[in-house]
């Protein structure tokens, strides 16, 4: 099958990495100094503390997109804030891109 993170992307009508992009898939416990270092971001597990890592990543220059139920019923794409931290949903995950040329992604 397709890995849903993979889906995710396709799904949110962006690509998720550019030909030299580096590229991190991680759990929730992101390590912060990883982020320097990339230019993608996939985040899994982020049913507990999204405050914390979407703030993170706009700190860091990331913006974000919220997946949630991907290739399931009730699949969405959420790029809102305060709807995502309101999203418990367990089958979810966070991908996020640098802001290269200070735009949106």
């Amino acid at each position: 099958g397709i890995p849903s993170f993979v889906a995710g992307t396709a799904l949110s009508k962006a690509p998720m990495v550019l030909k030299g992009d580096r590229f991190l898939l991680c759990d929730e416990e992101l390590e912060e100094d990883l982020l320097d270092k990339i230019d993608c971001v996939c985040i899994l597990k982020t049913y507990k503390d999204k405050r914390t890592i979407l703030n993170t990543l706009k700190n860091k220059g990331f913006s974000y997109k919220y997946i949630k139920r991907c290739t399931l019923e009730g699949e969405q794409v959420l790029t809102d804030k305060e709807d995502i931290i309101k999203d418990n949903d367990y089958i979810s995950y966070i991908i996020a891109k640098k802001n290269k040329h200070g735009g949106k992604s």
